[in-house]
This record gives C-alpha cells, sequence and structure tokens, in this order.
C-alpha cells in the first residue's frame, strides 16, 4: 500500500490534466472525492466501498445545458470578463488522499472566483411536467432545499451538499464561495422568460457543520475510510483477485503504521 501511494499521490497533479483526460481519470480513481464525502463520512459498512469509491464515470467535456443556463445567469447578474469551464481534480492540502472536481468552475482574470454543484430539480419530483424551479421545489420530495420565512430558498443543515461544498473549497481555497446551482425540469420556456428555470444558492466555508457532525471528525473518518477500505483495494484488488470486497475496515493499528510510514 505505502508503494502504491507513493507512485500515485506523493506527488502533485500534472497541471496540464484536463476534464476528462488520462491524468483526470487517473487522478479522480486514486483520490476519494468531494462528491462522496457525506456518503463515506455517515458510512458503517464497507462491502462497496471500495469499488464505489474508485469508479470513474466518463462524462462529456463539451458544456452541458447546465453549464449554459449558469453562465446566463452570471452574466444577467453583472458578472463580466468571466469563463466558465469544467475542472481538473484537485487534492486537499491536509488531505492529499482526498480530492474535489466541481461540476464547474468560474474564472475571472485567471482566478476562480467560484466553484458550483448543479442538481437537477426533476429528479425530485412527484411529476414532471413542472416548469420553474419555483414549482419544483413545492411539488419535489426529495430535494435538499426548503423555504425560509422571507421567502429565499436554502439548503437543509443536514444536507449532503455541506459537505461536498467544503471539501470543493477547501481544494480551492481561492474561490469566494460554491454556488449551489439549483435548475428546473425545463429549461427555460417559450415566453422568452429564462429567469424562472435557475436558482443560486451561496454555500460560504463552514467553520463546523451540523452540530452532531464535527469538522475534524468528518475529515478524520473519511481518512480513515480512505487507509483501510479505498487504499487497500487500489493497491490489491480482491475484486480482481474473484474475491469478494472487504466488509470492514483494516484494524486501527494497521491504518495508523501505513500513515506513520507515510509521514501523513
Amino acid at each position: 500500500m505505502e508503494a502504491f501511494y507513493r507512485a500515485n499521490l506523493s506527488k502533485e497533479i500534472p497541471s496540464s490534466h484536463e476534464y476528462g483526460d488520462k491524468h483526470w481519470r487517473h487522478a479522480k480513481k486514486v483520490h476519494l472525492m468531494a462528491d462522496k464525502f457525506s456518503e463515506f463520512a455517515r458510512m458503517t459498512k464497507f462491502g462497496t466501498t471500495a469499488q464505489e469509491a474508485c469508479s470513474v464515470n466518463p462524462k462529456r467535456r463539451n458544456l452541458s445545458a447546465f453549464h449554459i443556463r449558469y453562465q446566463s445567469w452570471l452574466e444577467k447578474n453583472g458578472f463580466a470578463g468571466f469563463s466558465v469551464s469544467y475542472s481538473g481534480v484537485r487534492a486537499l492540502p491536509d488531505y492529499p488522499e482526498l480530492g474535489a472536481c466541481p461540476e464547474a468552475i468560474v474564472q475571472i482574470d485567471n482566478k476562480v472566483r467560484f466553484v458550483a454543484i448543479f442538481s437537477d430539480v426533476s429528479s425530485g419530483l412527484k411529476s414532471k411536467d413542472m416548469g420553474t424551479v419555483e414549482e419544483g421545489v413545492e411539488e419535489g420530495v426529495r430535494l435538499p432545499v426548503y423555504r425560509k420565512r422571507n421567502g429565499d430558498l436554502a439548503l437543509g443543515w443536514d444536507c449532503e451538499y455541506y459537505y461536498e461544498a467544503d471539501g470543493l473549497l477547501r481544494a480551492f481555497p481561492e474561490a469566494e464561495c460554491c454556488h449551489f446551482v439549483l435548475l428546473g425540469p425545463k429549461m427555460g420556456n417559450n415566453d422568452g422568460d429564462d429567469d424562472d428555470d435557475i436558482r443560486i444558492i451561496s454555500i460560504e466555508r463552514q467553520d463546523k457543520y451540523p452540530i452532531k457532525y464535527n469538522v475534524d471528525d468528518v475529515y478524520n473518518k473519511l481518512r480513515k475510510i480512505y487507509f483501510g477500505a479505498v487504499l487497500p483495494e487500489m493497491a490489491h484488488s480482491r475484486k480482481n483477485a474473484g474475491h469478494p470486497f472487504r466488509s470492514k475496515l483494516l484494524p486501527d493499528e494497521q491504518i495508523q503504521r501505513v500513515v506513520g510510514v507515510l509521514g501523513l
């Protein structure tokens, strides 16, 4: 495991790698990525941990309809001289085994201003014919947002996206905040008003999670899962050898030995 770690994670991710290329795919495979932080932080069973952590789904490299709508929103809200693009993988400075890859980054003057997470309202709808985000929020059954007394939308405190956003902001310390981009099931309508299909919720850096989720505890658990289940599978794959996945983490003393040897 030590040799695998040093060969794959003890050096910087190539700065030239782009979204979807071989370096991106490899970097995403060997890191535990921020979009899985919530799932893994709450996990108590580890039968498929390594399989899920090491999977990399191929994605298209052209900007999606989500990116185009987000770009339009930025323009309408007074931002100028910006670019919206996919991102490469970045490791978290304090946790090099953990990585982050925003669904979009916004750069102004060649500096990352915002990182973004996209969420499709239609994924939580009971009926698929809703026309706007507002209608979707009222109808939605699985959306992580709620309406505050002043009418604004907000993320629930006990929400998986807070973990992901925190990981993104740790990996991109120059970013002001993370935009949670909520898009309606209909990408615009025919009356010329496109503003009703997108809402932006700004997620600031978190000094703490909800009271039952201590930030340090979450990251320590993620590190423990990485070294106790993910790294062993990558270094000595039970799947490739035809064996079932590990049903539990490596013993604490073995994890500490590996971490100690690596000087982490």
